[in-house]
């Protein structure tokens, strides 16, 4: 269901009128004058909008409200296990959205301005629960959560010039979100990335999909350095072994002990931007036009997993040439902690020496099309992707392995935006 409040006004202001009532629950209002506003030079357009709506989420699957059972192999023979846990009174999730806006038109319409904000919260959240191991399962889906995601885009289009010949377009937009987890089963779940070595935490009064891993604050330059702090770390048969020079010096973020272990992780990076937008500018003369289309992403952090494959060093896989400045014993002044076969001691640990600032600007579409007077045609160049600028060492920091909500942010090695040009003719009939 929905209801939806407008109002619109222009130059031309008057009696104020009432559309009535649409079909279904939808109800709106047109205001609009004939002589408000009507000498006024500044003020072409002014149009608010209101919206609410409730929309759902039926993504529960075929099987997740049932109990089953799968075969499994045991020894040298087969039998039957738990494949879920029935939950029969799951449902949709349902998101309630409200969003108020204002349209302006400025100096004869030569400049619009478009503002947004929204809230929405989402209620029943769909995820897992985590029970104990000895029901034979990992957890059932329920509706135990609440999401909020609140934040406004503002775009603004402007024609700076406009001749019979010659005329600039300029405008962009910028948008944020927030999001907040308001509850879930548990307080909070941890989810350990296979494949990659990430970890990410949800957790309610925090954003969605946190990394949470290690705080690291560099490398110890020798044993003075290393024994000095007296951090261990405990080795595959649980005893508690100390580090060495060029070890990597992690935070002990829980006092308790002086061990490095799961306890001392804390959030390390937020995948979710501060801000993010584009910008444009078209020129056109006579039948020319050039148009170049910038978009750019602020604050946002991104895991690097294709530096921790290469820069481990734990194995006898192909390393990249950053492992060259490695510390050693000659080559103490460096970043990169030392070779250790196997990695026994956790220097490539999920932690933030892997967590990169994402932020970046593109030059996403450079476009210049031609079309003569004489033929309905428009013969265009258009060039994709030519350049980023941006401190992330991988290839491309607009990146995510996954649609999935709080898996944003992880370079895992998928093929990056690349640049590419068409040259083509549009003809019209």
């Amino acid at each position: 269901m929905s209801y939806n409040l407008a109002f619109d006004s222009s130059s031309r202001f008057g009696d104020a009128k009432s559309t009535g009532i649409f079909p279904g629950l939808g109800v709106g209002w047109l205001i609009s004058s004939e002589n408000f506003m009507a000498n006024n030079n500044l003020i072409d357009k002014l149009k608010l909008r209101a919206s609410y709506g409730l929309t759902g989420n039926d993504g529960i699957g075929n099987y997740n409200a049932e109990s089953y059972f799968v075969s499994t192999r045991f020894l040298e023979g087969t039998g039957l296990i738990n494949g879920n846990i029935a939950k029969s009174s799951i449902r949709w999730e349902e998101t309630t959205k409200a969003n108020i806006g204002l349209d302006l038109g400025l100096l004869n319409e030569r400049v619009s301005v478009n503002l947004d904000y929204f809230n929405n919260v989402t209620d029943s959240l769909l995820n897992q629960t985590s029970i104990s191991p000895v029901f034979g399962s990992e957890g059932f889906l329920s509706n135990d959560g609440k999401l909020k995601n609140k934040g406004f885009e503002l775009g603004i289009n402007a024609r700076v010039i406009n001749t019979d010949n010659f005329t600039w377009d300029v405008g962009g937009n910028i948008s944020q979100y927030k999001n907040k987890i308001i509850s879930l089963p548990g307080d909070q779940q941890i989810y350990e990335i296979a494949g990659v070595n990430a970890t990410i935490i949800n957790k309610e009064g925090s954003a969605l999909g946190l990394f949470y891993g290690y705080k690291t604050d560099g490398i110890y330059n020798n044993a003075t350095e290393a024994s000095s702090e007296g951090l261990n770390w405990v080795d595959f048969a649980g005893f508690e072994q100390p580090f060495a020079a060029g070890d990597v010096r992690f935070v002990n973020s829980d006092a308790s002990d002086n061990v490095i272990n799961e306890d001392d992780r804390v959030v390390i990076g937020n995948p979710n931007p501060d801000f993010t937008g584009m910008v444009y500018n078209t020129f056109t003369y006579k039948n020319v036009s050039l148009s170049a289309i910038f978009s750019f992403s602020q604050g946002n952090d991104v895991y690097n997993a294709q530096r921790w494959q290469t820069e481990s060093m734990s194995g006898l896989a192909n390393q990249s040439e950053a492992v060259a400045n490695r510390w050693t014993v000659a080559n103490q002044n460096t970043n990169i902690p030392r070779a250790v076969y196997g990695d026994a001691v956790g220097n490539s640990r999920f932690s933030d020496r892997w967590i990169e600032d994402g932020s970046y600007i593109r030059l996403k579409t450079l476009s210049l099309s031609y079309s003569p007077d004489f033929f309905n045609a428009t013969v265009f160049l258009t060039a994709n992707n030519l350049f980023t600028i941006t401190d992330y060492l991988g290839f491309d920091p607009e990146v995510s392995s996954s649609q999935t909500s709080y898996l944003q942010g992880i370079d895992a090695g998928l093929t990056p935006q690349y640049t590419s040009v068409l040259v083509g003719v549009r003809v019209g009939l």
